[in-house]
């Protein structure tokens, strides 16, 4: 085999994995937050409808799994997978993602200073172009308005 075919190979196969493992990556996210997706109408915008279907058939897949198994077998209050029970309002069961991480982002426009610190105090200019590690909850605002993205 030649040398340019060779690399050529490489390169689709290398393409593949990272494909592979971006679309193995979603959907695990999809799974571990299919309660609070399907209870929110604005993260359900940002799925792909197979993701949304997914999302539903794995839900009712474990629910189903978990009524029959363990759910039958504890008194009524507390056959719900998304109360601790039924006696309280609050949906208390629903897995949410921890926003205080740090992720990578990538600025797309000048976003100004910026307050990195929980107490605002810190604050950084983020410019266009620059890539930073910074808790998630810093930057969720800049990212709901398209000024930067996750990388």
């Amino acid at each position: 085999m030649s040398v340019p075919i060779l690399c050529c190979t490489l390169n689709i196969n290398r393409f593949r994995f990272l494909l592979k493992a971006y679309w193995r990556a979603r959907l695990q996210k999809v799974e571990r937050f299919a309660t609070l997706i399907l209870d929110n109408q604005e993260l359900q915008r940002n799925c792909s409808p197979k993701e949304l279907n997914h999302c539903l058939q794995y839900f009712v897949a474990v629910g189903k799994c978990l009524k029959e198994v363990v759910l039958a077998r504890l008194p009524d209050e507390f056959q719900t997978l998304v109360q601790e029970s039924q006696l309280t309002e609050t949906r208390d069961m629903i897995p949410m993602p921890r926003l205080d991480r740090c992720v990578f982002v990538k600025l797309l426009k000048d976003a100004g200073h910026v307050a990195v610190d929980s107490e605002g105090q810190q604050l950084v200019d983020m410019k266009a172009g620059d890539i930073y590690i910074i808790q998630y909850h810093h930057i969720q605002r800049l990212i709901q308005q398209d000024i930067a993205v996750l990388i």
